[in-house]
């Protein structure tokens, strides 16, 4: 949380009056239209029932007492069980009321329309005033309660959202690997973004569903009343629609599972590319992620169109009952002989008003919505439902011995067998865990841990237990809390910790010393910083067990035999140390071996003979050589980062993001628009809009003609007048009826062409908003994921794209919708009297200042949501990465309670955002209300208004103020959302490399490399990592290049491939690398980087994607690596956290990358530095056979690992001490 802290929510302390009139929103949104929007500053402490933290407690409670009497509770049931109850209560009140408000205000309405008819004499003008006033009251009266049902209904569902939300993240940190590695972290995040947000929009619209089917049963009564069995026939209609829609919701739900299936796989395939974005630069492999991605996309929005289609069919289904029903109970009702009266017309039709909505939106929008959360549901419940680590680390008493014991313990994966017949008793001192690549090492390691369930034999473990992984996890913090993590601060233990981790001197480096933030994965350190702060972390925890995976391969000779000296051997002698390694200095000194290979545990002394295989044998000699010339090694600069400390000291927060201020450009909005189509489109939805809303509206002026033909007819029959006029008035009201029909006809038609419409071009805009987001992305300099945490790009191709995805559709189809029928409702009112201007003039310039009033703190708290939603994924996505870890920390309960934290900044920024929102609306509907008043008053005081006018008018006024609020709010609301346009279309203009055309003279680049004067300064720094570097290699030439950790080695490749912009200049075959097209210069340059990935896909696609090189070209590279024996077929399907390939395995593989790939540059990027000494010789045989006419540049902290090249060059502090063959450095002046 950063420390922070924030004000007390003003709705903790408000009275009565202004918790039902909204008024505590009065104070937010005065100051963000004084300062022009909020800040994260602005932000109200959670109000204490809505916090994560309480509310995760009581589901997971509720879960476990469920969970007693069931093996797999249902989430459906445990909500219930928790909320159910209360959502219920709401349900009913709203039924009660709404049923009073059906029942009552066709009654009034009907009374004060007769008033206006010919020989009316029943009523006084005072009865009319009550009637008047009575309309007005109960629409007061039903706009407080709505608004008021609605805030409640709102914060259930908030607090059911964030219920939800802490018990998936708690589940999380139970799940087994094997569970997390088939559902994919990528797909755990879409619950959290997606799917949890099903809840909100379908509790509201459930409650309304509900209502609205018992409302109708209600109306059915009241009509029956009123026009007998007219009722039955249009009540049969509505009634026979539901199965369609139902049917239709069902197989929106198919749709959705089928769709999410892609979302998932699209969103991991876009963070696995985020997460290897510097890998891709080098392979050039942008266009094949960018394709990769934008299929899983197209599908997706393939199933995204069906869902569109089918919810706009639900909801035309809605639209046309409301009015075909309408139509066929007039025409039952004059067909059993009864005179169509201006009373009972608009009985009739309040009756369908008070349904209207219901009918319309609430039953077919509570359809779709319980479709999605059907659909999410299942989806939620899949995951809850997956394996749980199921053990308890615990303390040893003082009377106990900590144990490791194994019996016959056999571990299997995908039908490979990968540790057998292993068996260990160990009991104190240090065991060396050694072995070949794939030998499963790491695997034994999570067996101890408790993360590898899928075993066979006994095992028993005495301890708590302290983990170091091999690939060391960072997150974001400072240097001190990613040590300490959770535990209390012991200042004496915590310097020895970072004496015997040789951290002292790295962290003097930077200004603000163990405080300072740390990046993104660690990205403002180097490999050798993040191994020694893992381990730090591992034993700065007391425990009984400390398991070490390999974390000293990324340091160099001296600091890796001070930290075994100092740590494993000093700092943890009287603990059980299992140490992976496979140096032979290290093996002389462990109490215990065991060798993956003879799969038996020995004393140090009686296994050393047998395990020379794995040991190389002019390692030691080579090792002595080069002690003599490591003084050079006596400081470490650690510079070599892309954020230093004078950048990340000025940040505020790890997550926070830099949060535009003021209206939404103008371009953003031009850019949807572009991207809908243009002009044409625009054009085309005018038309289709505005045929439709012609004919709607011009059908109710010819309902209230039919009334006053109706009206003429019946004083005909009064006053005995001619047949033959009689029969022209009957000709006349024959016309009336025909007309209305073929207008709701062409009305119904054009409102299904509008609705598939306005969702195909908005669909359209979504798919091209992502792709173009995609593409810059993919094709921006490294710099911007400096500055840009890859939490916060999730967020928004996240939660963003799902707002422009699922909610701006509607929106645009709604905001058309309503602009057009209030331009219908203003021209029928003006055709009756011209004075009705004067107030609709006048009620929008109010509503005008009201949105006026409210945008900027809307704006603002739209966009702080999506802001402060970016911690909850960010961190999210980070523990997943790091669960061993958690877990074996037993920081479970500490990490939970930071996501609940910044889960409640979150939910008290959603709470701002939705009361505002209501507040608005509710001032809205309350100008609304003083539109009416005055077009009563005119009536009033109207003598010669018909009572179909009259009707007419009234009716049509209550909508006109309905629609005006409801656009108003509309229009507010796609501002609102399209923040999220602007937060996506932000990335979408990211600065692209800066690219040339390849000269078409260059054929192939040969290898002769010279740098002249090159200095690199990263973003952000304010001192070169690289200063005036001046050296040649010459063509086939093997060079290594060594240095301790953050002296530049990498930053050396980094220019070569043009990864940033540097001084100096670079050459290749004498041409100025500058000068070559950036994906000509990466292509002809093959790396084998330390950090090799193999992303999802095949054997196949991840050696050659482009699919350039026949099965037998492949297999021969696999065969030169010595895997083709490992690769049953090159199809075979497999993802990066598959366990089927050890590190030195996929470090063959991407040496098999490269022999296809057949360049004459080779760079090798500490690619060894975590191999067993015979797999770093396969490694070394290879380059020497196959790749012996290339040049080749070896990165290396370890000058051993490179004494066989023809020259070694020395780094330091980013400067070149020594550049000549291994001998001449023996006697080099160092």
């Amino acid at each position: 949380m950063d420390g922070a802290t924030y004000k007390v929510n003003p709705r903790e302390h408000s009275n009565i009056f202004s918790v039902i009139t909204f008024a505590f929103n009065w104070a937010t949104l005065k100051k963000g239209k004084k300062q022009s929007g909020l800040t994260e500053d602005d932000i109200y402490r959670v109000l204490p029932t809505f916090k994560a933290e309480t509310l995760g407690d009581k589901l997971q409670s509720e879960w476990n007492k469920i969970e007693q009497t069931t093996v797999y509770p249902k989430l459906w049931r445990v909500l219930m069980s928790c909320f159910g109850f209360t959502y219920l209560s709401y349900v009913l009140i709203q039924l009660i009321f709404s049923s009073a408000v059906i029942i009552y205000q066709p009654l009034v309405f009907s009374k004060f329309v007769s008033f206006f008819q010919p020989n009316h004499f029943h009523d006084s003008r005072n009865d009319l005033y009550l009637y008047g006033l009575a309309i007005i009251g109960i629409e007061l009266v039903n706009v407080l309660f709505v608004h008021n049902i609605s805030q409640l209904v709102m914060q259930y569902s908030l607090k059911i959202r964030t219920a939800v939300s802490s018990l998936l993240f708690r589940k999380a940190l139970k799940i087994t690997p094997e569970a997390l590695e088939e559902i994919t972290v990528g797909r755990s995040i879409t619950l959290m973004t997606k799917d949890v947000f099903a809840i909100d929009a379908a509790l509201l619209f459930i409650k309304d569903m509900i209502v609205g089917l018992i409302q109708i049963s209600v109306v059915t009564a009241i009509l029956y009343q009123r026009v007998g069995t007219s009722a039955f026939p249009p009540v049969a209609v509505i009634i026979g629609i539901f199965p369609i829609q139902l049917y239709l919701g069902k197989q929106t739900t198919k749709i959705r599972l089928k769709m999410a299936k892609y979302t998932d796989m699209r969103f991991h395939v876009t963070q696995e590319t985020l997460g290897i974005i510097k890998l891709i630069k080098m392979y050039v492999w942008e266009s094949y992620f960018e394709k990769l991605i934008l299929g899983r996309r197209l599908t997706e929005t393939h199933y995204l169109q069906y869902v569109y289609y089918l919810k706009a069919f639900i909801n035309w289904l809605g639209s046309f009952s409301i009015h075909i029903s309408l139509y066929i109970l007039l025409i039952f009702y004059v067909a059993q002989g009864y005179s169509l009266e201006a009373e009972t017309l608009y009985f009739v039709q309040q009756c369908f008003s008070a349904v209207r909505i219901a009918i319309m939106v609430s039953i077919p929008m509570g359809i779709c919505n319980t479709s999605d959360l059907l659909a999410a549901f299942q989806r939620i419940q899949h995951f809850l439902d997956a394996d749980e680590l199921n053990y308890t680390r615990e303390s040893l008493e003082d009377t106990e011995q900590a144990k490791i014991i194994l019996d016959n313990v056999e571990i299997s994966r995908s039908g490979k067998e990968i540790l057998k017949h292993v068996n260990i008793q160990l009991y104190d001192g240090l065991m060396i865990l050694s072995g070949g690549t794939g030998s499963g090492k790491s695997t034994l390691l999570k067996l101890f841990n408790y993360e590898c369930n899928e075993f066979t034999g006994d095992r028993f473990i005495n301890g708590s237990i302290s983990y170091a992984p091999a690939k060391p996890w960072i997150f974001p913090s400072t240097i001190r809390n990613n040590i300490v993590f959770g535990e209390p601060y012991d200042e004496t233990r915590y310097k020895e910790v970072l004496r015997v981790c040789a951290l002292i001197h790295d962290i003097k480096q930077f200004d603000r010393l163990d405080k300072v933030m740390i990046g993104d994965k660690g990205m403002n350190l180097s490999k050798g910083q993040k191994a020694r702060i893992s381990l730090a972390r591992a034993i700065y925890r007391d425990r009984d067990i400390y398991l070490i995976d390999d974390c000293l391969s990324y340091t160099d000779n001296e600091v890796s035999n001070f930290i075994f000296k100092e740590c494993i051997k000093g700092f943890l002698k009287n603990k059980i140390c299992v140490l992976v390694s496979n140096k032979s200095e290290y093996i002389n000194e462990a109490d215990a071996i065991l060798n993956l290979e003879y799969q038996s545990v020995d004393r140090a002394d009686d296994l050393k003979k047998r395990i020379t295989y794995y040991i190389d044998e002019d390692t030691d000699g080579k090792k002595k050589e080069a002690e003599k010339i490591t003084d050079f090694h006596t400081q470490s600069n650690e510079t070599d980062s892309l954020l230093l400390e004078d950048y990340i000291k000025n940040l505020k927060g790890l997550y926070k993001e830099k949060q535009k201020e003021g209206t939404v450009l103008w371009r953003d909005y031009h850019l949807y628009y572009k991207m809908m189509g243009g002009l044409f489109v625009f054009i085309y939805l005018v038309i289709v809009f505005g045929i439709s809303q012609a004919a709607l509206s011009y059908s109710e002026k010819v309902l209230s003609l039919w009334v006053n033909a109706e009206s003429v007819i019946g004083n005909f029959t009064t006053n005995g007048t001619v047949i033959i006029d009689y029969k022209d008035a009957i000709k006349v009201r024959d016309k009336y009826m025909e007309a209305y029909s073929t207008l709701i006809i062409v009305a119904m038609f054009m409102s299904i062409v509008q609705s598939y419409s306005a969702f195909h071009f908005c669909l359209n805009a979504a798919r091209k908003l992502h792709n173009s987001v995609i593409s810059a992305l993919i094709r921006t300099s490294l710099t911007f994921f400096d500055s840009h945490l890859i939490g916060n790009v999730i967020n928004r191709l996240s939660k963003d794209l799902y707002v422009t995805d699922e909610y701006m559709p509607f929106l645009v189809f709604d905001y058309f919708v309503l602009v057009f029928n209030f331009i219908g409702g203003i021209i029928i009112v003006a055709t009756l009297s011209f004075w009705f201007f004067l107030p609709a003039a006048f009620i929008l310039i109010i509503l005008y200042y009201i949105q006026k009033f409210y945008i900027p703190s809307s704006r603002s708290l739209r966009r702080l949501e999506a802001s402060v939603r970016s911690p909850i994924i960010g961190y999210l996505n980070t523990i997943l990465h790091g669960l061993p870890v958690v877990r074996t920390c037993q920081q479970q309960a500490f990490v939970t309670s930071e996501f609940d934290s910044y889960h409640d900044v979150y939910s008290s920024a959603f709470f701002m955002n939705q009361s505002a929102l209501i507040f608005f609306s509710f001032l809205l509907k309350l100008t609304g209300l003083v539109f009416v008043l005055f077009i009563m008053f005119d009536m009033f005081f109207t003598k010669s208004i018909q009572a179909g006018d009259a009707g007419l008018v009234l009716s049509q006024s209550l909508m006109l103020s309905e629609i005006l609020q409801y656009a108003i709010r509309q229009s507010a609301e796609i501002e609102n959302v399209m923040t999220s346009v602007e937060r996506i279309s932000e990335y979408a203009s990211a600065e692209p490399e800066n690219t040339r055309e390849a000269s078409n003279e260059i054929e192939e680049l040969t290898g002769n490399i010279k740098y002249t004067n090159v200095s690199l300064k990263y973003p952000f720094s304010s001192t070169p990592v690289l200063k005036e570097l001046n050296f040649e290699i010459v063509e086939g030439n093997k060079v290594g290049i060594i240095g301790r950790t953050g002296a530049g080695k990498s930053s050396i490749i980094s220019v070569l491939f043009r990864l940033f912009d540097f001084d100096g200049q670079i050459t290749i075959n004498n041409v100025d690398i500058k000068n070559l097209g950036l994906d000509f210069l990466r292509s002809k340059i093959s790396v084998i980087s330390h950090d090799c990935v193999l992303f999802s896909g095949t054997i196949r696609s991840n050696l050659d994607p482009f699919e350039q090189y026949s099965d037998e070209q492949i297999w021969k590279a696999l065969s030169d690596v010595h895997m083709s024996s490992m690769i049953e077929s090159l199809n075979k399907e497999f993802n990066d956290s598959d366990t089927l390939f050890s590190s030195g395995h996929k470090q063959l593989l991407c040496l098999a990358r490269a022999l296809l790939q057949n360049n004459k540059i080779i760079v090798l990027d500490e690619a060894t530095a975590t191999l067993d000494p015979q797999t770093n010789k396969l490694i070394q045989k290879t380059i020497e056979d196959v790749f012996n006419k290339c040049t080749v540049l070896i990165i290396s902290h370890k000058i051993d690992t490179v004494m066989w090249c023809d020259k070694i060059l020395v780094l330091v502090n980013g400067r070149i001490v020594e550049y000549c063959g291994p001998k001449d450095l023996h006697h080099a002046k160092l």
